[in-house]
């Protein structure tokens, strides 16, 4: 089997074609074996498939195996290849509407699900504004240890993917091979007058808690959490953001 054959035994799609998934995932995943050996694969899988893996440290730890640059690489197209068309077992529900124009702006990162591209991030900030083709670009900031450490940032394109509600949204950051794997951005919590928003993806693997300011009033932290906790969310996994004072 090759990618011609992958090709020929596609079938209509639009005006265009779909390509056989099955087959194609088949070619690469061969393909793949050709350029990279087999503890590369079993790293790619694995990272795939460990959503509750909060760090690389963890997926090292579980199959013993040394994670470099190329190898990360090749788990992010592995990813993408075999959790393509993956259907989410418990997605959250998301708001019955967003209104992108009061979204936008500068949104402080009060907590979040440990995840390895944040490692060491303090004083996270988001910020988004409204492109000319209705897209929507993204900057995320950071310092590195601490909040006078050296900057960390991060810019991306999202794009609506549910135009009913606004509330799912589909980011792509650079730069390659990163806006390869478009990143799902769901809206599952929202203040009425949009002082707070928390966003995760369909199967849970992330959470954000997001503010207008740098720090967020007790009460309204906690009926959050107790708002997550209530809809499935291991609120335990939240760690703080630090934040300069306000």
């Amino acid at each position: 089997m090759n990618f011609r054959m992958a090709i020929n035994n596609s079938r209509p799609y639009s005006q265009g074609f779909f390509i056989d998934t099955q087959l194609f995932r088949t070619y690469i995943f061969k393909q793949t074996l050709r350029v990279h050996n087999k503890h590369i694969l079993q790293t790619g899988l694995l990272f795939c498939m460990q959503g509750n893996a909060n760090t690389l440290q963890e997926v090292q730890a579980m199959k013993k195996i040394d994670i470099t640059r190329p190898s990360l690489i090749a788990a992010a197209m592995l990813c993408a290849i075999f959790c393509a068309g993956c259907t989410a077992p418990n997605p959250p529900d998301t708001v019955a509407s967003v209104n992108l124009e009061r979204y936008l702006g500068t949104w402080y990162e009060i907590a979040r699900y440990p995840k390895f591209f944040e490692r060491g991030l303090v004083g996270v900030t988001a910020v988004y504004a409204l492109n000319n083709d209705a897209t929507v670009s993204v900057t995320n900031h950071g310092f590195k240890g601490a909040l006078d450490g050296p900057e960390s940032s991060i810019h991306g394109v999202a794009s609506v993917v549910d135009t009913t509600t606004n509330a799912k949204l589909s980011v792509k950051f650079d730069p390659f091979p990163a806006s390869l794997f478009p990143a799902n951005y769901w809206i599952i919590e929202l203040g009425q007058e949009y002082e707070y928003a928390v966003v995760s993806d369909p199967r849970r693997t992330t959470l954000w808690i997001l503010s207008r300011t740098p720090h967020m009033e007790p009460a309204v932290y906690d009926g959050i959490i107790a708002s997550l906790s209530e809809k499935g969310f291991d609120t335990a996994k939240l760690e703080l953001t630090l934040q300069p004072a306000q």
